[in-house]
């Protein structure tokens, strides 16, 4: 029973990971390990300079460059694509300068403090001594590391996607998702155009045949 149980549980335990590597890119913990290098005194503390640096040069040709991305605009009735450049984020020179003067701050005067709080001095009192890295910074604190927000989402979808709707397709699914998750309040929401748009699309409807009954 008990070998069964450990190839059980071993077998669990790969499957799960294989399922979160798939869900997540390689490039996203990637960046997650390199501002943490960098801007985490404990880790800065502890880890060689020469990790450090090429943690820098990491992020430097992640944020350093202009990249193409598809943008998709999705309603009920049609689906458009469009590329679209996202601009460099930071200036790849500058960084690396700039990098020697956080790192005696982390090492000398702000040794103690937890990254948050570093976070918060560099933002703002260094931002004019320390550009670059304080865009890295800011990039930072508002990048997502938990998984409250994907919990959430679980949440809305089960209330929305309940047994009495078993035909809602998935693209009629993640509208709603955004409108309850993304949408104004209720207080704030002008229905006129939403009603105008729908009393269009029911003109347009055709109910399915009711199929024969023998």
């Amino acid at each position: 029973m008990d070998s069964e149980f450990y190839n059980k549980r071993r077998s669990y335990i790969d499957s799960l990971k294989k399922n979160i590597r798939s869900r997540l890119r390689k490039e996203d913990g990637d960046a997650f390990s390199d501002l943490s290098k960098v801007l985490e005194p404990d880790t800065v503390k502890d880890t060689p300079r020469d990790k450090c640096l090429k943690s820098l040069s990491s992020l430097d040709q992640f944020y350093g460059y202009a990249k193409e991305t598809v943008v998709i605009d999705k309603d009920i009735n049609n689906k458009v694509e469009r590329r679209t450049e996202i601009p460099a984020l930071l200036d790849q020179n500058k960084l690396q300068t700039e990098w020697p003067r956080l790192e005696g701050m982390i090492k000398g005067a702000y040794s103690g403090y937890s990254t948050k709080k570093l976070c918060k001095k560099i933002i703002l009192h260094h931002r004019a001594l320390l550009p670059n890295l304080s865009l890295l910074v800011s990039i930072a604190v508002v990048m997502c590391v938990s998984s409250v927000e994907c919990e959430r989402s679980f949440s809305v979808q089960n209330r929305l996607k309940v047994k009495y709707r078993s035909s809602l397709k998935p693209e009629k699914l993640d509208i709603l998702l955004k409108i309850k998750m993304l949408g104004p309040d209720i207080q704030h929401f002008d229905p006129v155009p939403a009603v105008t748009r729908w009393r269009r699309v029911k003109e347009d409807y055709k109910p399915r045949k009711k199929a024969k009954t023998c």
